[in-house]
Order: structure tokens, then C-alpha cells, then sequence
């Protein structure tokens, strides 16, 4: 703040001493923090446009070469009485919010630009899209997010907002995103205490916009983040889930159940996760199981397929061959002959 105020000081000083050379008479106007009003008189002034691109050079160069700021100029139509003042006023804040769209002209003229070219949106409202940005960040959906934040960015480029309001929907969309990520308390998020300052020092329109795709991106890059840590969390249940449940016939339906989630979905990522699949998974830890059991001398055969959850003998029996190259029986023989040899 105490920059700004020292630019704008600094600049009121350099607008007396340099309207003089281009024109007899001036009233300087303090707008805010963010600029001037400049009223001049045209007396003696063959060309006024002329004038204004001479002086607009000096100033722009003088302020480039102390602070490397940008400088816009916008200018209402001229008038032969000091009449109809705040029709001016609002002529030149058009032409204003017309250099804001589009940062590629530094000197907007509003008879030449805004007059019959004034698109801005009286009401920007993007509130209407929250309800699916909810559901989508809660989903951890990355692609969902990046098409409602392509729609936001479109929506900005065609209504063409002023300042103020794509201040205001650009600060009050960050706010509703981070609260949604605050809910499942992530660190990760990059966050800014003063978003709304941050987007009043942007230049123009498109500089904003460049802003929300950033914005975009690095949200996406957290929603995929937290989505692979769910994955992992999920695998972690279903494993401590499986190794305390070995006895019972464990299904995919089941678990999925347990989880809340889709057969699919969870066979997809357990496989992904694991590099097995969940069926074949639950068989070697129940043939783990098996084999420590059959290590006991303590049981027969069938006794350990029940106690396993298998539905017959003969299918525990071919699990573990499957599994082990051996069946049960030969697999207790080698332990014996280990053991007492």
C-alpha cells in the first residue's frame, strides 16, 4: 500500500509539470489508489487526440523508467461547454473498463471503442455452478474440475466483467474451492491470505484469466494428489481387512460394500495398487495361513480348509497347489522331513 501511495504522489507531481507542455488549462482528479482524472481544456488544441498519444508517450516512459508499471489512458468524448459531467465520467470509466479487457492498447477513446462496443455484464454471476463444483471436488474429480473451471474461464472471456466484479467472483470462488479443501484438512494447497488484493494489482482482463487457469491447474493437481492417497488408504483397509478376516469367505461385493464404492472402481485400483488381483490377493493369504496351520501338525486337511473359509477340500486343495506348486499333503511331508531330519 505505502508503494502505491508513493506511484501515485509521485505521479500527480509528474501530470502538473507535464500536461503543461501539451495543453493551457487542467483539473487533476484523484481517483482511489488506481489512477486520476484528468479534465482538460481543448482551447488552442487543433488536434486533442494528437496531444493525448504525445503526452500519454512521456508519461508511460517517465513511469516505466521509475516503477516498470503499466499505464492506461482512457478518454471521453470532447465537449465545447463544461457540461453533462457525469455523463463524462462515465464515458471515461467505460473506455477504462475497455482497457482492463484488453490490455493490447494503452489508449482507449470512447468515441472510437465503447460507444457502440460495450459488452460488459451488469450482473457476473458464476454462482450457478457451485452445486457441480461441489460434487466434483468431493469426488476428487480432476477432469470434472478442470471442464467447470474451462466453463468459468469461458463465461469471464465472453461477459467480460469489470474489475470489480471479476475481483469479486475470482475471490469469492477461491474462498468456496478452499473451503471445500479444507474439509478434509489438506495441507498441500498453496494458500493466500489476500486473494482479492493479489487480483486487484493484475493488469487487465486476460491477466486475470491467466490467473484463474493457474488457479485451475494447481487445485487439479491437489484433487489428483488426494485422489492416489484415497486409492492408497483404500488398498491399506482392505489388506488389514483381509489378514483379520482370513477365516471368512471374503468377496470383492463385500468389500466393496465396506467401502462404499463400486466393484470396479475398487478391482481397478487394487490391482493398480497391488499388481494382483483381489481374489487371487485373498487366496495367498489364506494359503499363508494355511501353510503356517498345516506347520502345527495339529489339524487335518479338511479341518484347516474349514477353519479357512474354503467351500470344500478339494478347492482348498487346488488354491494351494496353485499357489505353491504342491498340494497340502506333499507340502506337509517336506516340513516334516525338514523338521525331524
Amino acid at each position: 500500500m505505502g508503494s502505491q501511495k508513493r506511484i501515485i504522489n509521485f505521479a500527480e507531481n509528474i501530470i502538473h509539470e507535464m500536461v503543461k507542455g501539451f495543453f493551457d488549462r487542467c483539473c487533476l482528479l484523484k481517483k482511489e489508489q488506481k489512477g486520476f482524472i484528468l479534465v482538460l481544456s481543448l482551447e488552442g488544441v487543433d488536434d486533442y487526440k494528437e496531444s493525448v498519444e504525445a503526452m500519454s508517450i512521456e508519461f508511460r516512459k517517465v513511469i516505466r523508467d521509475y516503477f516498470d508499471i503499466p499505464v492506461s489512458f482512457a478518454v471521453s468524448r470532447p465537449v465545447r461547454e463544461a457540461e453533462g459531467v457525469q455523463d463524462l465520467l462515465y464515458q471515461t470509466m467505460s473506455a477504462m473498463k475497455e482497457t482492463y479487457d484488453n490490455n493490447s492498447s494503452t489508449i482507449v477513446y470512447y468515441l472510437d471503442n465503447c460507444k457502440e462496443n460495450f459488452y460488459h455484464s451488469s450482473s457476473f454471476n458464476i454462482n450457478f455452478l457451485k452445486k457441480e463444483l461441489t460434487g466434483i471436488i468431493r469426488q476428487n474429480d480432476r477432469d470434472g474440475f478442470s471442464d467447470i473451471m474451462n466453463q468459468i474461464i469461458q463465461l469471464f472471456a465472453r461477459c467480460k466483467p469489470s474489475r470489480s466484479q471479476a475481483v469479486n467472483a475470482c475471490s469469492k470462488l477461491y474462498y468456496y474451492i478452499t473451503f471445500l479443501l479444507e474439509e478434509r484438512e489438506d495441507q498441500s494447497f498453496p494458500y493466500i491470505s489476500d486473494v482479492a488484493g493479489q487480483l486487484n494489482h493484475l493488469s487487465d482482463l486476460n491477466t486475470v484469466i491467466d490467473w484463474l487457469e493457474g488457479f485451475r491447474d494447481q487445485v487439479a493437481e491437489v484433487l489428483e494428489t488426494y485422489k492416489e492417497s484415497r486409492k492408497d488408504k483404500y488398498i491399506e483397509l482392505v489388506q488389514e481387512y483381509i489378514r483379520e478376516h482370513y477365516r471368512e469367505k471374503i468377496t470383492l461385493n463385500q468389500m466393496s460394500a465396506l467401502l462404499n464404492i463400486s466393484q470396479g472402481h475398487l478391482s481397478s485400483i487394487f490391482k493398480k495398487q497391488t499388481g494382483k488381483n483381489f481374489s487371487d490377493y485373498v487366496s495367498e493369504v489364506k494359503i499363508e495361513k494355511a501353510k503356517e496351520l498345516i506347520g502345527t501338525y495339529q489339524y487335518m486337511m479338511y479341518e484347516i480348509s474349514d477353519m479357512l473359509g474354503f467351500d470344500t477340500q478339494y478347492y482348498f486343495s487346488t488354491v494351494f497347489k496353485k499357489i505353491t506348486g504342491r498340494t497340502p499333503k506333499e507340502y506337509e511331508s517336506i516340513t516334516i522331513k525338514e523338521n525331524y531330519s
